[in-house]
């Protein structure tokens, strides 16, 4: 038998190996063509949605926070404006409570000097109708006891005499 040398030794055939290297590259060739660039561009779009995802994750996030904020604040706006409400409104109910109680002090007042004055009238009136009541008194029991008519004028003018001295 010949002994092969070089590459033939080893067992390789070059018929062979260059018909396995046209089949491999024409594989090669069709698997890039019809699988590789498809799936190529199938991940590279799923890496963008992917990424676009994670993106719209984190803006969705950061909307997230803001918006917390905005409602942390607001909140805390709507606390100091209800307090600032609360507070105005009891300040205005001490003033109405003020305002009504001066009211009615100067009611009261009022109507406690027009009752003294009432009072004071009436007294005097009073007053004034006992003395003529005394009077016409004095005049009768002295009629009684003299037993005489004293004329109208002259009862007319005792009945003023008395008066002065009562008064």
């Amino acid at each position: 038998m010949e002994q092969a040398g070089g590459i033939a030794a080893l067992g390789i055939d070059w018929k062979i190996l260059v018909a396995q290297l046209v089949n491999f590259l024409i594989i090669y060739f069709l698997l890039s063509k019809f699988a590789f660039k498809p799936l190529s561009k199938m991940l590279e779009a799923r890496k963008k949605r992917v990424d676009e995802s994670v993106a719209a994750a984190q803006k969705i996030e950061k909307e997230k926070e803001d918006l917390d904020v905005k409602v942390k604040q607001t909140l805390e706006k709507a606390r100091d404006d209800a307090q600032d409400i609360i507070n105005k409104t009891q300040a205005n109910m001490k003033e109405e409570q003020s305002k009504m109680r001066a009211h009615t002090e100067a009611q009261t007042a009022k109507m406690l000097a027009d009752t003294k004055q009432q009072i004071a009238s009436e007294k005097q009136q009073i007053k004034s109708d006992l003395v003529k009541e005394i009077g016409m008194l004095v005049i009768k029991a002295s009629e009684r006891i003299i037993r005489e008519d004293i004329p109208e004028n002259n009862k007319k003018k005792i009945d003023e005499k008395i008066i002065k001295e009562i008064k």
